[in-house]
């Protein structure tokens, strides 16, 4: 088996109605022989971090299990400065505040100093994503729940608010409360989230699926969930899948000045 490659492009940029495109720089990065994939990319500083995972393999199911990775570039250069490989898991997303690089993914959350040096560790499953509006931190994921009381484990959304020092202030915990069926699973993951400038609002995108536990359609709905800063929620916009019309996996989401969401 090849391993996957970590590419980074820089500066690519399209001129709308013109067919030529500009690359200032490619770096190719392969730290292991086996499965190596870039997930998540932030600035940092001078620096370009790459986060994701490295030496995976796959296991009895056909999941990747693999070990945390994070690399430094020089953002002019290309140059890897630095990289860092920690215990098994995936990183998922970053973001920079001031000299501090916060990394989710896995169990946890982490903080880097720019030596690439963990400052400081703390275990969460709301590890997916992450965000900063200029005094907590957001963090979503997804996490395993009995919600209904029948011993199953169903998985549900958790949002997060943290302090800089990743002190937990606040959590929520989401679910779609359809009409529960023994013979179903109910599956939630989240992959994004973001603050809207102009209302401040969180809006956290993902997807549910309903699957039989024997064979049979699974159901597939993309979802747009709004919270307010305190994480309660304000509004839902669920897709319902199954049709070519229908939008895929909502994996990013950002926004312009106005407020405008691009999912």
């Amino acid at each position: 088996m090849h391993p996957f490659l970590p590419l980074v492009l820089a500066a690519l940029t399209i001129v709308l109605g013109v067919s030529a495109q500009s690359v200032n720089w490619v770096q190719y990065i392969n730290p292991t022989d086996r499965y190596d994939a870039a997930v998540g990319v932030c600035t940092f500083g001078d620096y370009l971090a790459v986060v994701g995972v490295v030496n995976g393999e796959f296991n009895e199911v056909g999941a990747v299990v693999g070990r945390y990775f994070v690399a430094l570039l020089n953002r002019a250069t290309s140059e890897v400065v630095k990289t860092w490989i920690g215990e098994r898991g995936w990183f998922f997303d970053c973001l920079s505040v001031g000299d501090r690089l916060y990394v989710v993914g896995g169990n946890g959350i982490y903080i880097f100093d720019k030596g690439l040096d963990v400052v400081k560790k703390v275990e969460t499953n709301a590890s997916a994503a992450i965000t900063f509006d200029g005094n907590y931190l957001y963090l979503a994921g997804h996490i395993l729940k009995d919600v209904n009381g029948d011993g199953d484990s169903e998985w549900i959304w958790r949002v997060e608010k943290r302090t800089l020092n990743l002190d937990l202030v606040a959590y929520r915990e989401f679910y779609r409360e359809w009409e529960w069926d023994q013979e179903y699973r109910y599956i939630s993951f989240v992959y994004d989230i973001a603050i809207n400038p102009t209302t401040g609002e969180l809006w956290v995108t993902g997807e549910w699926r309903i699957i039989p536990k024997t064979a049979g359609f699974r159901i597939h709905r993309s979802l747009l969930v709004i919270f307010d800063r305190e994480l309660n929620v304000k509004r839902i916009v669920e897709y319902q899948g199954g049709d070519y019309n229908s939008p895929g996996r909502p994996y990013g989401i950002c926004f312009d000045k106005e407020g405008n969401a691009y999912v």
